[in-house]
């Protein structure tokens, strides 16, 4: 998948900025700025199971694969599994929040924000342009190569 359509579906997907599932205690499904672990796990599962869907090319609607088909290269795809590693490790509150929100600090604080989720978005974006303009590189090359076969 191409970097920007993986940038657009990690901000869609981030946990705490539209919905959080699962919802939290006490929580609804559509409360905000709040994330746990486990939102973080099944938004990966969902962004892994989006991103997988896009390279091959297999929505349900035909526009939606057009569209895929048009923004993305076979140049420039990226593993899903990388896609959805960066997508954990980045996802606000989970590691870390930048810029943090409230008291609970930036490591761990399993709080989020729209700006926090903005920023983590650009550097999702960095890295995943970085990975994709350096797959000539023999190490990435078989990472790459690696994570595609799964």
């Amino acid at each position: 998948m191409e970097a920007l359509l993986a940038t657009i579906l990690f901000i869609l997907l981030s946990p705490g900025l539209i919905v959080t599932m699962p919802p939290l205690t006490g929580g609804g499904f559509f409360q905000g700025e709040t994330t746990n672990n486990l939102a973080v796990l099944v938004h990966a599962v969902l962004f892994f199971v989006i991103n997988k869907l896009a390279i091959k090319g297999t929505f349900p609607f035909n526009y939606l694969n057009d569209l895929i088909k048009e923004i993305s290269t076979k140049h420039h795809s990226i593993a899903p599994l990388t896609a959805t590693i960066l997508f954990v490790l980045l996802s606000p509150g989970f590691i870390l929040t930048l810029p943090p929100n409230g008291k609970e600090g930036m490591l761990f604080s399993q709080e989020t924000n729209t700006l926090a989720v903005v920023f983590h978005a650009v550097l999702y974006f960095i890295l995943i342009k970085l990975y994709t303009d350096n797959l000539d590189n023999d190490v990435v090359k078989w990472i790459d190569d690696q994570l595609n076969s799964i």
